[in-house]
C-alpha cells in the first residue's frame, strides 16, 4: 500500500531532479488501463471539472488499485508545445484548480474512510503525505499562473509598442 500511496502523491504533484524526465504520473496517455476495473470501481473522468480532470482521474485509479505494472521502456516521444491549450492563460484557471484542490481533499478524505479501520496509524502517514503533494501542487499551479499572467502583460506590452 505504502507504493500505491506514493504513487499517488506522484499523481499530484512530482519534481524531477536535475538531469532526470519528468516522469509525472497525472496524464492518461501513458497508460494502460483494464476495462473491467475501470467499470468494476466506477472510474470515470470527473465531467464537472474543467481542468487537471486527468490528474483526478488517476488520482482515483492509483486509489483504488491494489497492484500496477509498469514498464520501463519509452513507447512513445511527447512534444512540448508552449502555444498549447494546457498552456494558455485562462482568467478562470484559479477558480478551476481551486475546485479541483477541493475535489481531491475529499477523495483522500473518501479513501481513508475506506481503507483506515485496518490501520489508522499507516493511515496518518499517508494522508500526511497525501496532503504535503496536493500542497506542493497547489504551489506549482500558482508558480503557473503568475508566469502565465506575466507573459500575457509582456504580449499587451509588446502590442501596444508595434
Amino acid at each position: 500500500k505504502d507504493r500505491l500511496i506514493a504513487m499517488q502523491c506522484r499523481v499530484i504533484f512530482f519534481v524531477p531532479k536535475p538531469g532526470q524526465p519528468d516522469q509525472s504520473l497525472a496524464a492518461p496517455w501513458d497508460k494502460l488501463y483494464r476495462r473491467a476495473f475501470l467499470e468494476k470501481n466506477h472510474l470515470r473522468f470527473p465531467e464537472r471539472l474543467k481542468v487537471l480532470e486527468d490528474m483526478s482521474f488517476n488520482f482515483h485509479v492509483f486509489g483504488r488499485a491494489e497492484r500496477i505494472g509498469y514498464l520501463h521502456r519509452r513507447l512513445y516521444h511527447y512534444i512540448f508545445l508552449t502555444q498549447s491549450i494546457t498552456h494558455a492563460y485562462r482568467a478562470d484557471r484559479h477558480a478551476e484548480d481551486c475546485r479541483v484542490y477541493r475535489h481531491l481533499r475529499r477523495c483522500i478524505e473518501e479513501q481513508e474512510r475506506r481503507e483506515r479501520p485496518g490501520d489508522a496509524s499507516a493511515w496518518q502517514r499517508h494522508r500526511r503525505k497525501l496532503t504535503m503533494a496536493l500542497y506542493g501542487r497547489m504551489g506549482k499551479s500558482t508558480a503557473v499562473e503568475i508566469k502565465s499572467l506575466a507573459l500575457a502583460a509582456i504580449d499587451r506590452m509588446k502590442e501596444k509598442r508595434a
